[in-house]
């Protein structure tokens, strides 16, 4: 039992030499190509697993145990296929040339490690093996080293179970557990070392590691190439005495010794040099020195950046800022900056002008509602609604959503106020002193104003023009024609107007037409009617929702007003001015209405009033022989 355990041991002991000599070997190997570390390990696990069978214990004649598949199971798993063949084939020959009662158990378990090993290798495909997985190999090496265990004669018997499998299968569990941690180890503290060491090569910035006289120990890519050598290597050993001007070389030495000396380090040092090409250049520096674990230093590492673009950037900057501080002050319009909460964040001069009775609270740090507060406190605006709190959250809104607003100041003047936000949680407020344009769009208003009323106003009358009626009757037909409601129209002729300018006088005649208009105006007095002008001495009147005999009121109510005036007129056989009514009218429930059809028929009646002797509403009725106050019977609508 004793020597069994013995021999395993030194089987376990070859096993774990085997794998340490191949991480000491494949850390010499470096970035060589995949395939060559490929085969060496395949070839090196297969010799290591060779050795384990010079070691190995002969329990019956022909049987041998030892660790060879742990060796193998390791290097399919790791190695994949060919390493798994490379590592099989010299135990599995030299298992065969032994021969015996156990080769053809010997060859399972080694052609079964082997699987298994490869099983797990493309189950972790392009993935680093983890340690589970070389738990998982184990147990399957142990269990199948157990299994080729009952296949031989004599060995599957309880006594052979305690003094042979057990130590079997423990230490092959034992082997491939170690072999698998420590080559997981080694990957994992090889890939963290190439990480560090690509990073160290890599970095754009110029990294270095001196010893303790200043020489170079260690230099990236980026330092090697700025002093013009090929290999980072090259620069090993030499100092800055042999890369740079000896004054310069004298100022690093003396500054490195004495951090080294202090234990200082050396943080954002800046300075100027002139590089190969004759340009001024910009560099900064950062050093510290480097303590062993024994306390000792041994050396200092050093970062050297590039900042001549920062340099440059930081120039423009500040040229930019100047220019900018400079515009903002002379600039006409008021710019303030606040932060989307309301406080004021930052204001130009003219942002302050353009408000002098709250001049003092507008600096930066000023919350906008205590500025809205002193608004309203001081009377500063005109035209505050009466809601202030509305007025105050609205003015907050505006700093996130962004607003334009025109307000008016308690002095006249008018500003314009654009909020806009931007995308660093601000509002940025201009300000424009807007009076003078204000002005003018007032005055064009007016203007504007002006030119509609006399584009719709007769002149002469002051009554609305033909243009103003057609739109009025043609609104007024769609209208009514779609709720079926009554719809009048009047159509008024001066008598004999022609004859009383003839015998008066176009003035007269200009005045005796302002006359009619007053009395139209007086009559109509419904903000819905429209009395207007339809052209020389003629008139219409509108009656929307009147009827027939509403209508007919009106009439004479207008026929009796002009009456009234007595305006002379000798050329007239009534011996004053009159005027003749034509009345036409669509009925209530009454549809297809058109404006041509109802101006036709008021000027039908017209001419009937007319012919009739003038005088006339519709030429039936004389406006002297009716009492306006007696009620009238109903006029029947003619359809």
């Amino acid at each position: 039992m004793d020597l069994i355990w013995h021999s395993l041991i030194g089987n376990l002991a070859v096993s774990a030499l085997t794998i340490s000599l191949w991480v000491h070997v494949k850390r010499h190997l470096g970035d060589r190509l995949l395939p060559i570390k490929t085969v060496i390990f395949g070839g090196l696990l297969g010799i290591g697993a060779v050795a384990t069978m010079l070691l190995s214990i002969e329990i019956r004649p022909g049987v041998y145990f030892d660790l060879r598949s742990s060796l193998v199971g390791t290097a399919a798993l790791f190695g994949g296929p060919t390493a798994a063949v490379l590592s099989l084939l010299p135990p599995l020959l030299f298992r065969l040339y032994l021969g015996g009662q156990g080769a053809l158990a010997g060859s399972m378990a080694l052609a079964a490690s082997a699987l298994m090993g490869l099983a797990g290798h493309f189950w972790f495909r392009g993935k680093a093996v983890r340690l589970w997985g070389v738990v998982l190999l184990s147990c399957g090496i142990a269990g199948f080293t157990l299994l080729s265990l009952q296949l031989i004669p004599d060995i599957a018997s309880q006594s052979a179970w305690q003094t042979v499998a057990m130590p079997v299968c423990l230490l092959s569990f034992a082997a491939t557990l170690v072999a698998g941690y420590f080559i997981v180890a080694a990957s994992k503290e090889a890939s963290e070392r190439e990480i560090i060491t690509t990073a160290f090569v890599q970095t754009p910035d110029f990294a270095y590691v001196k010893n303790r006289k200043s020489q170079f120990v260690a230099v990236n890519t980026t330092t090697a190439t700025f002093n013009g050598f090929d290999e980072p290597g090259e620069m090993v050993g030499l100092t800055d005495f042999d890369i740079t001007d000896a004054e310069r070389a004298r100022q690093l030495y003396a500054a490195e010794q004495d951090s080294m000396e202090n234990r200082r380090s050396i943080t954002d040092v800046e300075e100027m040099v002139t590089d190969a090409n004759g340009e001024d250049r910009w560099y900064s520096t950062s050093k510290t020195a480097l303590i062993s674990h024994e306390g000792e230093v041994i050396g200092i590492a050093g970062v050297t950046r590039d900042i001549t673009r920062d340099k440059q950037i930081a120039a423009d900057l500040r040229e930019s800022r100047n220019r900018l501080s400079y515009v903002m002050t002379e600039m006409a319009d008021g710019i303030a900056l606040f932060h989307k909460e309301g406080t004021l964040m930052f204001l130009n001069d003219r942002y302050r002008d353009l408000f002098p009775l709250t001049k003092a609270v507008r600096r930066p740090g000023m919350d906008l509602r205590d500025i809205l507060q002193a608004v309203q406190d001081t009377g500063e605006q005109l035209g505050l609604p009466d809601d202030r709190r509305a007025w105050s959250d609205a003015a907050m809104d505006a700093l996130k959503d962004g607003g334009n607003e025109q307000i008016q100041m308690f002095d006249g003047r008018w500003l314009n106020l654009r909020t806009r936000p931007t995308l660093e949680e601000t509002a940025i407020v201009i300000v424009s002193d807007i009076s003078d344009a204000k002005g003018m769009e007032l005055d064009l208003r007016s203007t504007t104003e002006k030119l509609q009323h006399l584009s719709e106003v007769d002149a002469l009358t002051d009554l609305p023009n033909r243009r103003t009626f057609d739109s009025v009757l043609s609104r007024e037909i769609a209208r009514t024609d779609r709720s079926g409601t009554p719809l009048s129209l009047l159509m008024i002729d001066v008598d004999k107007f022609k004859a009383y300018n003839d015998a008066y006088g176009h003035p007269a005649g200009d005045e005796c037409l302002r006359t009619v208009g007053r009395c139209m105006k007086e009559a109509v007095n419904r903000p819905m009617d429209l009395a207007a002008r339809y052209g020389g001495e003629e008139f219409a009147v509108v009656l929307p929702d009147t009827d027939e005999d509403g209508a007919y009121h009106i009439a004479l109510t207008i026929a009796k007003r002009l009456r009234d005036e007595n305006l002379p007129h000798g050329a007239s056989e009534k011996g004053r001015v009159t005027v003749s009514i034509g009345v036409a009218s669509y009925c209530e429930g009454q549809h297809q209405r058109t404006a041509i059809d109802l101006i036709s028929r008021a000027d039908q009646a017209l001419y009937g009033a007319k012919a009739a002797g003038r005088d006339q509403v519709n030429g039936r009725i004389h406006p002297e022989a009716v009492e306006m106050a007696r009620p009238k019977p109903p006029v029947r609508c003619r359809l």
